[in-house]
């Protein structure tokens, strides 16, 4: 094993060569080195993550139980269970911008192409650097907007999901109950599932 030139003149170097290793403290510096690179490179993906078209998700089981709550709460949304329509949901850890304006959450419908190998019928992504400064009550009203995405043939009532678009830059509902600022950093709003 080559000795590192810190060795030399240490009075454990003939112990540590004889027993072909390294001093505790040797070995502590090892460690601390192999965290600082770990570090180095995680510094280097997270500021060239676009770049390097890494997209750093994760599906999010606290998510899914807040909009089970949300949905029991909203009764527009009852729809959703009654049909047992299969929503995911995913923490992203990436900031989402598009055309200059922050994006917290979107709703995606999965297309049936996919549905053989994604047991789910629609993904809702909740974009973390973003939803940071909101409020619990906010995550909630945000979870209540992606889930009004998800539509139904109303003619027919079958499931033929379909995604909804806004009645306005929102949902009317939504504008309603909790105003036109629902989703700014400082809003006050009501907890929609009346939990304490």
């Amino acid at each position: 094993m080559a000795r590192a030139e810190l060795c030399s003149g240490c009075l454990n170097e003939d112990n540590c060569k004889q027993n072909r290793c390294y001093c505790s403290a040797m070995n502590e510096l090892f460690s601390v080195y192999d965290d600082s690179k770990k570090q180095i490179a995680q510094t280097f993906v997270d500021e060239h993550r676009q770049w390097l078209s890494i997209e750093d998700a994760e599906e999010c089981k606290e998510y899914g139980e807040i909009a089970s709550k949300v949905i029991d709460s909203i009764e527009e949304l009852a729809f959703i269970k009654e049909l047992d329509i299969k929503v995911g949901y995913v923490k992203s850890y990436e900031a989402k911008v598009k055309d200059g304006r922050i994006i917290y959450g979107d709703c995606r419908k999965v297309n049936d192409i996919y549905q053989s190998f994604i047991p789910f019928d629609f993904i809702i992504t909740l974009y973390e650097p973003n939803i940071m400064m909101l409020s619990d009550n906010q995550v909630k009203a945000l979870l209540w907007h992606e889930l009004r995405h998800i539509g139904i043939n109303e003619r027919t009532l079958k499931a033929e999901y379909k995604l909804m678009p806004h009645e306005v830059e929102d949902f009317h509902s939504i504008l309603d109950r909790l105003g036109t600022r629902w989703n700014m950093p400082d809003a006050q709003i009501e907890d929609i599932c009346g939990e304490v």
